[in-house]
Order: structure tokens, then sequence, then C-alpha cells
């Protein structure tokens, strides 16, 4: 309930700009994954389709610790084998906690832990791009646990996990203004080094 009352929160305080943009990019990616979902066979066959889609909040970690993110995400893949699967994911991040929204681009494994598929460990690694011009993407990666639960032809599963972010934003340099000191944004880039708490929901097809 508390991550729900804080997605509503979140929304809230969006632009209307924001609120377009990050709706319709999860559309998009949503229409994108219900076409392709059609492809799938028997699941865990070796060879078969892969697909996750997540949504997660990003909290804590040491920088911004006080502001949160969100993410939305998708992987196609297929099965190497009944237990391994691999894809590539792009997505979409936001929020206080980031200086410019971000476009994910990943690889994905996802190893099942245990025979019957619900436990299992899922790993991204792969560079973002940085809507904003004064930011330049990095590299990315996140690395959670979940367990999923089947229904029917698809699963859901809660997910916790790691990510950390690399990526070069304006610094802050002090500077004297008619016998002041003042400290105000530099021109030069400043690589950043940040890690986050996820909290999250995956579905699978």
């Amino acid at each position: 309930m508390h991550r729900i009352n804080v997605l509503f929160l979140y929304i809230r305080l969006m632009t209307p700009y924001q609120f377009t943009r990050s709706l319709g990019c999860f559309l998009i990616l949503a229409f994108f994954t219900l076409n392709t979902a059609k492809a799938q066979v028997e699941p865990h066959a070796k060879g078969s389709y892969f697909n996750k889609n997540k949504i997660n909040f990003l909290s804590g970690g040491n920088l911004y610790s006080n502001s949160s993110g969100i993410n939305f995400s998708t992987v196609h893949g297929i099965y190497l084998s009944e237990g391994l699967a691999a894809g590539v994911g792009i997505g979409l991040t936001d929020g206080a906690k980031y200086e410019s929204t971000i476009i994910p681009v990943f690889l994905n494994g996802t190893l099942s832990l245990a025979n019957d598929g619900k436990m299992y460990l899922s790993g991204d690694l792969g560079y973002s791009f940085a809507t904003d011009n004064l930011v330049k993407g990095g590299l990315l990666g996140e690395i959670s646990l979940g367990w999923r639960l089947r229904i029917g032809k698809f699963a859901v599963a809660p997910e916790i996990g790691y990510r950390f972010d690399v990526y070069k934003g304006k610094g802050v340099e002090r500077v004297k203004l008619d016998g002041q000191s003042i400290i105000r944004v530099s021109n030069n880039n400043v690589t950043k080094y940040m890690n986050s708490f996820s909290t999250g929901l995956s579905v699978f097809f």
C-alpha cells in the first residue's frame, strides 16, 4: 500500500509534459509486448520465446537518497535452456532521483534457482541515454531476486534488487561575484556513480 501511495504522489508531482511522456512510452512498450507475446511457444522449452515486463521503484542509495525514481522496462529474448533465458531490453527511467529522464538499453539474463522455476535471479547490463542535453548517460546494471506466480499463460513476480547508474552531469563550483562567494553550476562534466534499492513487479509471458 505504501508503494501505491508513493506512485500516486509521484504522478501528482509530475508536470503535464512529464506525465504524458511517461504514459506514452509505457503504452508503446505495452503495445509492443502484447503484439509480440503471441509468438510464445511451450513455456521454458529451449528456444522458446521469453518476455519480461517490469515496473520498479528506485530509492535510497548513495546519491539523492531522499528522492525516488520509477522505471518501466521490457525484455524480449529466448530460453537457452529450461532454466536460463537471455534477451535484449529497453526501458524508461524518470523521477527526482535522476537529473534527466534516461532510456536504458541493456542485455538481460534470467536464471531459475529451483526446478519449479518460481524463484529466479535476473541481471541487466547496458547503457543509458539521457534526454537532457546537459547530462550524458553511461553504464548501468541491475541484479534482482524474484518469485514467479504463474497464472495461466503468464506469470507475475514481485522483485527486490540493486541497481547502479554511471552518468556525467554538471558539477558545481564556488566563485566570487561582486565580492560575494556564490555556488553555481560548472561547465565541466562530473562523472557520478549512483546506486539504488529496487522493488517492483514483473510480468512474464
